[in-house]
């Protein structure tokens, strides 16, 4: 998937073996995948909700959720380069334990780096 502008969505790429050159802005979770490149992630740390399903971080009414600019996926993340991710609740989200992601992703103004795989 390459050169799309995708905003406002719940998920703004899955599935795709391949994403890059994307603007993605204002998504809950930019990229849910782990061959991206040269993308721009853009979305404010967090959203509200107003029901119970899915807040899973804070299971009351009006939980707040972070954002997240790409969900690893607790795969192997090397081929996630490039890629600008700003202002997200969390940059990186599911790296698997004993992998990294590459330092030429700049991720700036986010809350949380990133978080690993869930044990």
């Amino acid at each position: 998937m390459k050169a799309n502008l995708i905003q406002h969505a719940e998920i703004g790429i899955v599935g795709s073996t391949e994403i890059s050159d994307n603007a993605l802005l204002n998504n809950t979770t930019g990229i849910i995948g782990n061959v991206a490149s040269l993308n721009l992630i853009y979305a404010p740390t967090s959203y509200g909700r107003t029901d119970t399903d899915g807040c899973i971080y804070a299971p009351t009414p009006n939980c707040v959720i972070p954002t997240v600019g790409i969900n690893l996926n607790c795969v192997d993340g090397s081929l996630v380069r490039e890629n600008g991710i700003l202002n997200v609740g969390i940059g990186m989200a599911n790296v698997e334990s004993d992998a990294s992601f590459s330092p030429t992703n700049v991720i700036s103004g986010v809350t949380t780096t990133s978080t690993g795989c869930p044990q």
